[in-house]
């Protein structure tokens, strides 16, 4: 895992947002890094009979205007924290502009807010962060506002002394297990690595649509042996490190068990897929992010 010296941080003024900011924050002086705090603006228009959208030269200076003054008051609110930061304000779409700018600036990690949004919702509205999460080549760590329901005791926002960290024996699944295992070790946490027992992927191994019991056995042993020497292995790096096989729907179970194991960050891989093939197989990811009221770090592949 490379060194996290440079942390991408995003904000849009909201509650979330500001939540994510102070989880940065306490992250980077953990870790010795500097900040970047940007806000995407997205330039207003005017609708042409011809059906251009061309920008409103009024609009796009008050706007400006507005957006600076608020970056400027974090600034100001930040400052004695005793974290190196910049302030930058940019244009265009917000996904787009900070995915681009992580890779232009070589950004180790992005932090940033999500909703949350669910159902028809999120399907109507999408979601920026899983946009980013889609698309970054560096990893992202999703912070959500806890909902008034959490029963979970509220802890200082990036204090982090336990990580779970989904495994599938994937090779994307293997570079977030690394990086959860190198984080771990730099911050002092324990890991825990979570398997999640699945008979249809069984099946699938088995080349049948049915797993006789004495075969789900054996392949649930042999499951039980490879996650116990992955975190055998991952003793040398994280220290502590433990490990847990469930039966269940994937973002259901590593959402119970992470809150089971009062985990403080999920962190796991992604696959990054975009367009139709997205749409058609989805992401367990993003479904973590989108249920999950803990922070989760997403890591794209050969990170």
């Amino acid at each position: 895992m490379p060194d996290i010296k440079h942390i991408l941080c995003p904000v849009d003024f909201s509650e979330t947002s500001e939540r994510a900011l102070d989880y940065a924050l306490v992250l980077a002086k953990h870790l010795g890094a500097k900040m970047s705090i940007v806000h995407a603006y997205s330039l207003p228009g005017v609708l042409m009979p011809d059906g251009a959208l061309l920008p409103n030269a009024a609009q796009v200076a008050r706007g400006s205007v507005d957006a600076q003054a608020q970056l400027d008051q974090v600034a100001a609110r930040i400052t004695e924290v005793g974290v190196p930061f910049e302030t930058k304000l940019i244009t265009g779409g917000p996904a787009e502009e900070i995915a681009r700018l992580a890779s232009h600036d070589r950004d180790d990690l992005i932090v940033m807010g999500t909703h949350g949004r669910t159902g028809f919702e999120h399907a109507l509205m999408g979601s920026i962060a899983e946009r980013v999460v889609r698309t970054s080549k560096v990893p992202v760590l999703t912070v959500r506002r806890p909902r008034e329901d959490d029963a979970r005791p509220s802890k200082l926002a990036g204090t982090i002394t336990r990580v779970l960290c989904p495994v599938d024996f994937s090779d994307t699944s293997a570079f977030a297990m690394r990086y959860a295992a190198d984080l771990a070790k730099r911050l002092g946490a324990e890991l825990h690595l979570l398997h999640v027992h699945s008979t249809v992927a069984y099946a699938i191994a088995a080349e049948s649509y049915t797993v006789k019991p004495d075969l789900l056995t054996e392949l649930k042993r042999d499951v039980q042996r490879r996650v116990e020497e992955l975190a055998e292995s991952l003793k040398q790096i994280a220290g502590t490190v433990t490990c847990s096989l469930v039966d269940g729907v994937p973002y259901r179970v590593i959402h119970e068990a992470a809150h089971k194991q009062n985990a403080d960050l999920i962190v796991m891989g992604t696959h990054g897929r975009t367009g139709f093939q997205h749409l058609f197989l989805g992401s367990v990811a993003e479904r973590v992010i989108r249920t999950s009221t803990l922070p989760v770090l997403t890591v794209p592949p050969a990170v």
